[in-house]
């Protein structure tokens, strides 16, 4: 088994031993934590997180709280809540009506009017996906260039198609108004 999922398992097992309540707060900070992580370009600060994961949850003289779960696992906690928190305050959120499930926000903008080029997240009940489009804001025409689970993966995707018009009351319409401000 290699590293990162021995981790993992030892991370899983040593949520088990915390109480249900505990148990669904955990495993979403851990799901959370590795998403950031996932996102990360430089795979040391992800192997960092890991190890300082693994230390937290595996070091068998910590002092325990009252519920019995490690007090040093709740300030761990909470202290990698906060950045990921701060993350999301970075990007702008845009208001798309039509898509209720789906948080999307502007992470990036860039170039000219006439070839702006905007990076957004949109995260929804299949997890986050990241889209780069290029718009012309004069023309009110759009193309997009690529998507991906991970900036990475959204980086190497290649556009299918050439520009093209900006369709009323699309998720496009929407990006436009917020990266053609």
């Amino acid at each position: 088994m290699p590293g990162g999922q021995r981790q993992l398992f030892a991370l899983r097992q040593a949520v088990e031993t915390l109480l249900p309540g505990q148990q669904r707060l955990a495993g979403l900070r851990i799901h959370a934590v590795f998403n950031l992580a996932e996102t990360n370009r430089r795979k040391a600060d992800r192997a960092a997180i890991q190890n300082q994961m693994a230390r937290v949850f595996l070091d068998p003289m910590k002092p325990r709280s009252s519920a019995g779960a490690p007090m040093k696992l709740h300030a761990f906690l909470l202290a990698l809540m906060i950045p990921a928190l701060s993350a999301h305050a970075e990007a702008k959120t845009i208001n798309v009506p039509h898509d209720p499930t789906g948080q999307h926000a502007l992470v990036e903008k860039s170039g000219s009017p006439q070839a702006r080029v905007v990076v957004t997240r949109r995260e929804g009940l299949l997890g986050v996906i990241y889209s780069k489009r290029v718009y012309n804001c004069a023309n009110h025409t759009v193309n997009l260039v690529g998507t991906g689970s991970t900036l990475e993966i959204m980086q190497q995707a290649r556009a299918v198609s050439g520009m093209g018009p900006v369709i009323r009351d699309s998720t496009a319409d929407y990006i436009e108004s917020e990266a053609c401000s």
